[in-house]
């Protein structure tokens, strides 16, 4: 099925000017995660690429009417990297967000991602972040909320107890 699967999305992307964008969100709204990353690696095996690399190829750059004005293209590859392995992706969040100047921003992005990956693979996250930038998610808390205001000793302490969750 994986096999079939992998057919049909080549066919998708490769097969006109213009990514069948129905296609393609019919076959992955009926796949389960495990069976999406058992099609994304039939797909490896058999054209030789990752699927995200031939849509990046079909992507024009141009921005799209899609979320947040980006392509159909580049929304699908962010979430087909985040389906695959979601430590690196939510790593990558924050690290890019704290490269564009951290603030608020970066306060925001480090409790989503520790909120909601806490007793999921925060673990792991912390690691993919650590193996990036040097540092580790909790000494980034630390410093994006070392205001030593109330408020501020409480996200701290909160998030690192969540950093913990297996």
């Amino acid at each position: 099925m994986a096999m079939c699967d992998a057919k049909t999305l080549y066919e998708a992307v490769e097969s006109g000017r213009r990514v069948d964008q129905r296609s393609i969100l019919q076959l992955i709204r009926h796949r389960s995660g495990d069976q999406l990353r058992a099609v994304l690696a039939s797909y490896r095996r058999l054209y030789g690429q990752e699927l995200a690399r031939a849509l990046k190829r079909k992507d024009d750059g141009s921005g799209g009417s899609g979320l947040l004005g980006e392509s159909f293209p580049s929304l699908l590859r962010t979430a087909l990297r985040c389906a695959q392995l979601p430590e690196r992706h939510f790593a990558r969040v924050v690290r890019a967000t704290l490269e564009r100047g951290g603030g608020g921003a970066a306060r925001e992005a480090l409790v989503r991602t520790v909120v909601t990956r806490a007793g999921i693979d925060v673990r792991r996250v912390n690691q993919a972040f650590a193996a990036k930038t040097g540092w580790t998610m909790e000494s980034v808390v630390r410093n994006e909320f070392g205001g030593g205001k109330a408020d501020d000793v409480l996200a701290v302490d909160l998030l690192v107890e969540l950093l913990k969750v297996a």
